[in-house]
């Protein structure tokens, strides 16, 4: 496969006026970056993007309609779980990512309105908060909307485990990143950002974290290490994910994932385009933690002269 030349620049990100001003917050509330820990009481307002762009706000407990829609997702998951336990078998965590991820594709169709920025910013004013409620009203929804609905239900199963209607068990212990990248195709120097969740599911029984790339403006949630085993060929959107993906657990490191940080360097040895995907998310890791993490693989799989 030929490989193409890709240039990512994460815009969530936290970023900061030559290293002196941090950013944190918008408006009182926290910006939802992709280190964010919950999505749900926060903003989605990239700074970068504050001329160009509505605030999100995320909050089931003041947006009404956000609200709502979460409980009636609550019981469709739950008459799901009960039509599989009825054809013997139990609802999994891939299950319920899958669920929500497509109910939330069917309820709210790509917005291509909201591509167009005349209406964008008649519609709803650049920087001005505006809860998600809004836009899922207007169906006026696209990947950043989409996958913040995804978050916020995450949050939701999570802050409401125990009386979960469904029985279905999503521990508060899942973890998520919202992961909004830039790819850039240096060959026909076109430019395009897409949004969507990496999830964690931490194994405490075992060595081995599962990861999932949650996209529903795509209609598609992907097992990170079944992809990687897949024998498919590898498309853009492989790539794309592979660097979100590789983002979120540099930057919030668990032993657990060395099983797949390892199988990603593996393959990158014989796979330029992978290669091309791991320079730039090394280029995009800041904070010291996460660099360390990423020099550590890099050394133990000896590919410092090839990344």
């Amino acid at each position: 496969m030929k490989p193409f030349n890709l240039k990512h620049a994460g815009y969530t990100a936290l970023l900061s006026n030559s290293g002196q001003t941090h950013t944190e917050e918008y408006e009182g509330r926290s910006r939802i970056t992709s280190l964010s820990k919950k999505i749900n009481g926060g903003v989605y307002m990239p700074v970068v993007m504050e001329k160009e762009m509505e605030a999100i706000v995320v909050d089931y407990q003041k947006d009404q309609a956000l609200r709502k829609y979460l409980e009636e997702l609550d019981d469709y998951i739950a008459m799901l779980a009960r039509r599989l336990q009825s054809a013997g078998r139990q609802m999994d965590f891939e299950d319920i990512l899958s669920s929500i991820c497509h109910k939330i594709t069917a309820d709210f169709p790509y917005s291509e309105r909201m591509c167009d920025k005349n209406y964008l910013l008649t519609k709803y004013a650049a920087g001005k908060k505006t809860h998600l409620g809004v836009m899922m009203t207007n169906q006026d929804m696209i990947c950043r909307h989409m996958g913040l609905l995804v978050g916020a239900a995450i949050d939701y199963f999570k802050d409401n485990f125990v009386q979960n209607k469904s029985g279905v068990k999503l521990k508060p212990d899942t973890e998520m990143g919202f992961m909004a990248d830039i790819a850039r195709d240096l060959e026909e120097s076109k430019s395009n950002g897409h949004a969507y969740l990496v999830v964690r599911k931490p194994e405490k029984n075992g060595p081995k974290n599962k990861v999932f790339v949650v996209d529903p403006a795509a209609g598609r949630v992907m097992d990170v290490g079944k992809a990687l085993e897949s024998k498919d060929p590898r498309g853009r959107g492989f790539y794309r994910y592979a660097f979100s993906a590789l983002r979120f657990l540099f930057q919030d490191y668990s032993s657990a994932d060395n099983h797949l940080l390892t199988r990603f360097l593996d393959l990158a040895a014989k796979d330029p385009t992978l290669q091309q995907v791991i320079k730039d998310v090394k280029n995009n890791l800041k904070d010291p933690n996460s660099i360390r993490a990423f020099y550590a693989f890099d050394a133990k799989k000896n590919l410092r002269g090839v990344l």
